[in-house]
């Protein structure tokens, strides 16, 4: 899995990671082209333009698994810049997780001005390692039968993602308030639909019953019924 717990800068269109500075220990070590995904030389450093077209789903399954978590000490105990994941108010209210979105906040004009994926790929880069580099452990943790876990990287910044999406919801159907939205919507289309159905049954069934009942009774100007079938077309 790729490491990405360096400094990380934007500029002029290019992302720039230096690796550990320890590891630079020769003055005319120079830079060289790599691919993103391979793994870092020590002491080089990566210059990506955004020219070189990758897959931006390839480069995620480079951070792990979304199932991956590691165990934190019994006595752990969120810091007030640990990120909780999760969905209930504790979660939201929580001072780690006000942290995350005053950062997001911050790098949202950016990440909405990003010419494409990568680019907001990068900007999530720079999120997660801000809050990394808060904290010695207990960065993105979960709470599961009583025992806090370090949620996996992509997990993590699958996350950040979200947050600025749904930051950015006019811009994103992806975004929660959207999804929400479009629930409710189907739910609406769904109940409206059974009842009209329900009430063409019961139209059907009327008109069932009088021709039943009343197929010998006429009047002068035809049938002693209505015809209830088409009242909902």
């Amino acid at each position: 899995m790729l490491q990405m717990d360096f400094p990380t800068t934007l500029s002029n269109s290019r992302l720039h990671m230096t690796a550990p500075a320890q590891a630079a220990n020769s003055a005319n070590a120079g830079q060289q082209q790599i691919p993103f995904n391979q793994q870092h030389g020590a002491g080089y450093t990566h210059q990506l333009a955004t020219t070189e077209r990758i897959d931006p789903c390839a480069l995620l399954n480079t951070f792990g698994s979304k199932k991956a978590k590691k165990l934190l000490p019994p006595d752990f105990r969120p810091s007030n810049y640990t990120v909780l994941v999760g969905r209930t108010r504790e979660c939201q209210e929580h001072a780690g997780n006000r942290r995350l979105r005053a950062i997001v906040n911050a790098h949202l004009q950016q990440y909405n001005e990003a010419p494409d994926k990568l680019e907001k790929t990068a900007i999530v880069t720079e999120v997660y390692n801000q809050v990394r580099a808060a904290t010695a452990i207990g960065h993105f943790v979960k709470l599961e039968k009583g025992r806090f876990y370090e949620v996996g990287e992509r997990t993590a910044r699958e996350r950040i993602g979200a947050m600025f999406r749904d930051s950015l919801s006019c811009k994103y159907k992806s975004s929660a308030k959207n999804k929400v939205a479009a629930r409710m919507v189907k739910k609406s289309s769904r109940t409206s639909q059974d009842s009209n159905g329900s009430m063409r049954m019961a139209a059907n069934a009327v008109q069932q019953y009088w021709e039943d009942h009343s197929s010998s009774a006429t009047t002068e100007s035809g049938p002693a019924f209505e015809d209830f079938s088409n009242i909902f077309d």
